[in-house]
């Protein structure tokens, strides 16, 4: 099956209000207070952080998730996702969207009061001008996900001659093509750096570790089987290693049998050592 059959595009784009805002007079006062110049920018906190710590946290689950589960592309901020994430992909996202629209619902409803509170903090630095209109507001607050389908270099139907389709044609065939091994590639390093992070930390006996250590590595080896969009069988017996022989280890016997940990060490280190050749 043709990439075009088995994988799209995605965008996802989210913006906040980050309420914070620059001062030149208070950057002018700190700059004279020091006899210095072009040292930096003062930036006023309009809003304690602590009332938009819950959006920020949605905000940053959701392009975590939108990372996680998509691949390397292009520049245009579109990622590759599988149609075999699909629907898991889509489920996520409109929970994150609801959970975010949830919370700047509440942002908005408590906004007066917060800058009553600013009042009080900001005291001198205090200006009505800095703070949006309530409607003004709401539109910093964005969350849209759009998809669009991977190029076609078939499915060429502009009207021009031959030869100049031709060219689109071979021109959109490399674009994809080279965007395709971006894509895995992308896998192949997820792939490195979860493994060489592994021997990193448990070649030392002395190191400590969190399970998140082993947690990640199963987590990858879980999605990137339906991320493998171009049937990579190197990629597919790789991950199969990694998780026979990584991603089933108990964290707490890691801590307690050396002999198990240097074991890990080794077989992640095999590993590693067959994907130099494969990535």
């Amino acid at each position: 099956m043709a990439i075009q059959d088995k994988a799209m595009l995605v965008h996802l784009n989210i913006s906040t209000w980050t309420a914070r805002k620059f001062d030149p007079k208070v950057t002018k006062e700190i700059e004279d207070n020091y006899n210095a110049n072009d040292s930096g920018r003062y930036n006023k906190i309009l809003i304690a952080g602590e009332h938009l710590a819950k959006i920020q946290k949605i905000a940053s689950a959701a392009r975590v998730y939108h990372y996680e589960h998509t691949l390397a592309w292009n520049d245009n901020g579109g990622r590759l996702l599988s149609a075999d994430i699909y629907f898991d992909y889509v489920s996520a996202m409109d929970k994150f969207q609801n959970e975010l629209t949830t919370q700047v619902s509440r942002f908005i409803n408590m906004y007066p009061t917060y800058i009553e509170e600013a009042k009080s903090r900001l005291k001198g630095m205090f200006s009505e001008e800095d703070y949006p209109s309530l409607e003004d507001l709401r539109q910093k607050y964005k969350f849209t996900v759009s998809f669009n389908p991977v190029p076609d270099a078939q499915d060429l139907r502009i009207q021009l001659n031959q030869l100049e389709k031709e060219s689109i044609r071979q021109s959109i065939m490399e674009q994809v093509d080279n965007s395709t091994k971006t894509a895995m590639t992308d896998i192949w390093n997820r792939l490195h750096g979860v493994v060489e992070h592994m021997i990193e930390r448990l070649s030392d006996a002395d190191n400590k570790f969190k399970n998140s250590l082993v947690d990640n590595i199963k987590e990858l080896c879980e999605i990137l089987p339906k991320l493998n969009v171009a049937g990579d069988e190197r990629l597919t017996e790789a991950i199969k290693e990694i998780n026979d022989k990584l991603a089933n280890l108990e964290p707490d016997n890691l801590r307690k049998d050396k002999q198990l940990r240097s074991q890990a060490v080794t077989h992640a280190k095999e590993i590693l050592e067959k994907m130099k050749h494969y990535a």
